[in-house]
């Protein structure tokens, strides 16, 4: 949760009283996704914030990457959600976005530019048999829900083939402490992995056979 503190100081004299008070900043606290392939549009929405009044600009470190307020099907600006272009010139990496509305420019947060394929997490994904199936090389855009939100990817490996998971969270200024879990389809657990501070949770594993691999990630903190 997000909040504001209030000093309300009174100093009393012959002649004068004062008061002080903070005035409204806008903030976010997220972006959604938080990243995009190089030459690609996205949707990307505020995920929370104070002080959103009249918000319609989102403005990235790199001129590369440009927004436009997302219209309905009538025409209207939907509310706090932006249709970004990445030009495919822009390298790989991490940029700030900030947004802009009545209460001024907003603080940044990071954006992430890739060159990999990107996907967004479809709900619901949260037990074995609604895994969502994802291809080698692909990066997974997801989040926690709920504090006990558990999601679930299944993905299919060649005998001799080398998976590797990693999680960013540290990186793209998300709280979330992941842990990742790889099953094999029998439910047995191969391997596990936590983000420890600024480093991120990854796994390295070896398939001996052809198989479809279970991989688990939740919220370690929740």
């Amino acid at each position: 949760m997000t909040g504001i503190r209030f000093l309300l100081a009174a100093v009393v004299a012959i002649v004068a009283q004062q008061a002080f008070g903070q005035l409204p900043q806008t903030r976010i606290t997220s972006v959604f996704p938080p990243g995009g392939k190089q030459g690609t549009t996205v949707d990307l929405t505020v995920g929370g914030g104070t002080d959103l009044d009249e918000v319609d600009q989102m403005v990235f470190a790199h001129a590369g990457i440009t927004a436009a307020p997302k219209l309905d099907a009538n025409g209207n600006p939907v509310v706090n959600t932006f249709t970004v272009t990445v030009a495919p010139d822009v390298p790989a990496g991490l940029y700030d976005v900030r947004v802009q509305g009545l209460f001024g420019v907003s603080n940044p947060r990071i954006f992430r530019v890739d060159s990999l394929t990107e996907a967004v997490e479809v709900e619901p994904n949260n037990t074995l048999t609604q895994a969502t199936p994802v291809a080698m090389e692909t990066i997974v855009n997801a989040r926690a829900n709920a504090a006990t939100d558990v999601d679930f990817y299944r993905v299919a490996v060649k005998a001799g083939q080398t998976l590797v998971v990693r999680s960013e969270a540290e990186k793209i200024d998300s709280p979330m402490q992941p842990l990742l879990q790889l099953f094999n389809t029998s439910g047995r657990r191969l391997a596990d992995s936590r983000r420890v501070l600024s480093q991120e949770a990854s796994i390295v594993y070896t398939s001996t056979q052809d198989e479809e691999l279970i991989v688990r990630v939740q919220d370690a903190v929740y």
